[in-house]
């Protein structure tokens, strides 16, 4: 019985190493680039639902910005557009809004018209604005000055987080 539960031991000790090892490869490889504070965001092209072609995103940055990244299929993400809309409405024009959907296209459009979104509307059904961004999680803003550098980001869902981000743009 001793014999039994010393191989049972060693057993469960090699394979939580194992599990261990394979974790942290697939972690590694899984981690993106992410933007950080003070950089600017990249020259990156996107198709746009406002003007139905191809648009670089950060051309559209004329004033401090608010960029967020949802799916159309989460409840959280539709939360952000109607708190991002608030926020445009009560900021009276500051504050530009540029709402890249990642998934499908008539779903992106639904959600966009359903909530009656101001500001431009993006589509990234590749993911690769997602992915030059280092967004791993939706619902996302990066908050950018009128020069396209991030001044602020983070995962973001009730206006009060909205303020805390885009409150490096007004001071």
């Amino acid at each position: 019985m001793e014999t039994f539960l010393m191989y049972t031991v060693i057993i469960l000790i090699v394979t939580q190493a194992i599990s261990f090892i394979l974790i942290l490869r697939l972690r590694k490889g899984v981690t993106t680039a992410e933007l950080s504070l003070g950089t600017a965001i990249p020259s990156i092209k996107a198709f746009s639902f406002t003007h139905n072609k191809q648009v670089v995103v950060k051309k559209l940055i004329r004033k401090p910005t608010l960029i967020v990244f949802v799916t159309p299929h989460s409840r959280a993400c539709r939360k952000l557009l109607e708190e991002c809309r608030l926020s445009y409405n009560q900021n009276e024009g500051m504050l530009d809004l540029i709402s890249i959907v990642i998934g499908g296209e008539p779903e992106g459009r639904k959600l966009l018209k359903d909530v009656m979104m101001p500001g431009e509307h993006l589509w990234d059904p590749t993911k690769e604005v997602f992915h030059q961004f280092g967004v791993q999680i939706v619902p996302y803003a990066f908050a950018v000055n009128k020069n396209g550098v991030i001044e602020d980001k983070g995962v973001c869902g009730t206006k009060e987080q909205i303020d805390i981000l885009t409150e490096p743009l007004f001071q």
